[in-house]
């Protein structure tokens, strides 16, 4: 397979093509799925169609988004891996379906390759979710 074209963009382009009906992020595919607890796939149509405003981000979000440096570099220390930082706003489409996308928290370098790091800073009522494994919109994410 050939290797995903990436760009980055700017903060409302990248705002623009995640809520553009023509285009699914990989934040996006648990909600279509149906695995999101958050977020209904007919909720994530609904904002695609510019009915319903997008979310604001919360606290939670903001504050994990804030963390993501630190998390990476603890991650680096523990693995001894490289980790580096795309970018906020730096795309990766997939070679063969020109619709998917997805922004990586984390580049990381291995014995086996490149990977991707997605960090999450689970909140303060979720710790029996992170215990259980019941993580499935997560795991679609990454795989996406």
């Amino acid at each position: 397979m050939p290797e995903p074209r990436s760009e980055v963009l700017t903060r409302t382009k990248w705002l623009d093509i995640h809520y553009d009906p023509h285009f699914v992020s990989a934040s996006n595919a648990a909600s279509i799925l149906g695995l999101d607890r958050f977020k209904s796939a007919y909720t994530l149509y609904r904002e695609k169609r510019g009915e319903i405003e997008p979310p604001k981000a919360t606290i939670n979000m903001r504050f994990g988004h804030y963390c993501e440096p630190f998390i990476a570099e603890l991650y680096g220390e523990a693995t001894g891996r490289n980790v580096s930082d795309p970018g906020d706003y730096a795309v990766y489409w997939h070679p063969q379906f020109p619709w998917l996308f997805s922004t990586l928290d984390r580049i990381i370098g291995s014995e086996r390759g490149p990977g991707c790091l997605e960090m999450k800073k689970p909140g303060q009522f979720s710790k029996a979710d992170w215990a259980t494994d019941n993580t499935i919109q997560y795991q679609v994410q990454l795989q996406v």
